[in-house]
Order: C-alpha cells, then structure tokens, then sequence
C-alpha cells in the first residue's frame, strides 16, 4: 500500500492488484480517498509518471470505501486481486 499526499486530493491511500494480460499483469489501482475528493485513471498517470516506469502505471482505477486489512494493518493485496484482478 502507498500512501500519498497531492493538493487536489489530500491523503489517499493506494493499493494495487494484477490483472492477468495476454503478455504480464496490468496494474489496477484500488484507491481510498478523503470524502469529497475525486481521481480519474489519467490524473492518476500523470501524477505517478514521475516515480513508476511506464509499465508500472496503472491501467484502470477503482476507488473503494475502506481497504481490506489484516489484523496487522497491512493490505490484503489477494483480496484485491480477487475483486478487482479478473476484469
């Protein structure tokens, strides 16, 4: 999970899951964000271009209400997988 501060978002937390390709995996961002804030799939490219590499970037968006957490607090990335992987 990423957490990462943008003006026009404030504090949103960021999980990830593959979604099986022909070649590799594409990235699915499963996004949590504050309430009343709003992120499109290209504003999310531009803002992580500076740090991922071109096959790193996300290829579909999802936002979500709460993230799924083990009793640790770290992200159930196979949850996400299941709900967002096959699409």
């Amino acid at each position: 999970m990423v957490t990462f501060l943008s003006p026009e978002w404030s504090l949103a937390k960021l999980g990830s899951a593959g979604q099986p390709g022909l070649l590799s995996e594409a990235v699915v961002a499963v996004v949590l964000l504050p309430p009343a804030s709003t992120l499109t799939l290209e504003e999310l490219r531009d803002f992580a271009a500076h740090s991922l590499a071109q096959y790193n970037l996300p290829s579909r968006l999802e936002t979500v209400d709460v993230l799924p957490r083990s009793p640790a607090g770290k992200v159930l990335k196979f949850i996400l997988r299941e709900r967002f992987g096959a699409g």
